[in-house]
C-alpha cells in the first residue's frame, strides 16, 4: 500500500471516529434538551433518579404511559429520551 493511499485511509478512519463521537454528543444533548422541555415540567429530577438503573425499554414504556396521559412527543424523540435517562440516571 503507498503512502499516499495508507494516508487516505488514516483520514477516513480517523473522521469516522470523530463523526461517531460528535453524534452521540449531539444524541446526548438532544436527549436531556427533550427530558428538560417534555418531562421536567412535570417530574422533578428527584422523582426521575428514583428510577435510576431502568432499562431503555423500561423508560420507553414509562414514556408510552405518559403518551397515553397526552405527551406529545415523536418517536425518535422518545427513544432519544429514553437513552438519555438510561445514561444518565444512576
Amino acid at each position: 500500500m503507498s503512502i499516499c493511499r495508507r494516508g487516505s485511509f488514516s483520514l477516513v478512519f480517523v473522521s469516522f471516529f470523530i463523526m461517531a463521537f460528535a453524534a452521540l454528543s449531539f444524541a446526548e444533548a438532544d436527549g436531556k434538551q427533550l427530558w428538560q422541555s417534555k418531562c421536567s415540567t412535570c417530574h422533578s429530577p428527584n422523582l426521575v433518579k428514583r428510577h435510576k438503573n431502568y432499562p431503555v425499554a423500561d423508560w420507553m414504556k414509562t414514556i408510552d404511559r405518559m403518551k397515553s396521559a397526552g405527551l406529545q412527543i415523536t418517536d425518535g424523540e422518545q427513544k432519544a429520551v429514553a437513552e438519555y435517562l438510561n445514561a444518565n440516571i444512576k
